[in-house]
């Protein structure tokens, strides 16, 4: 049953242009637990191998938009936006929790 749904609803929202990860992923959160709840927590907790195999779709379809001439066209400017994405969710995080740590130790008193 989640096969199914995953497999018609990638299908249908694929007509909206949604890409197939994204619809698998939207299914999902749908039919589970937190909104129609038509896959309940127990068959969730019980279908490992169901998750793992969706799982091994999902690689699959994300590995084959992935062509060898498409990478390396990309190539420095994905490694840039690359570098700058990580190092600036680095920097926030950082500076986050510093901030947090020496609110945390200072007095509230005026």
């Amino acid at each position: 049953m989640i096969i199914v749904f995953g497999y018609v609803g990638a299908k249908l929202l694929r007509r909206i242009h949604f890409p197939a990860v994204t619809a698998y992923l939207l299914i999902g959160i749908v039919i589970g637990p937190p909104l129609l709840d038509i896959v309940p927590v127990k068959v969730m907790g019980a279908s490992d191998f169901i998750s793992n195999f969706v799982l091994g779709m999902i690689a699959f379809a994300l590995g084959s938009n992935f062509r060898v001439d498409k990478i390396r066209q990309a190539g420095t400017r994905v490694l840039w936006i690359s570098i700058f994405e990580a190092s600036l969710a680095w920097l926030l995080v950082t500076g986050v929790m510093i901030l947090y740590l020496v609110a945390r130790h200072m007095p509230i008193h005026p």
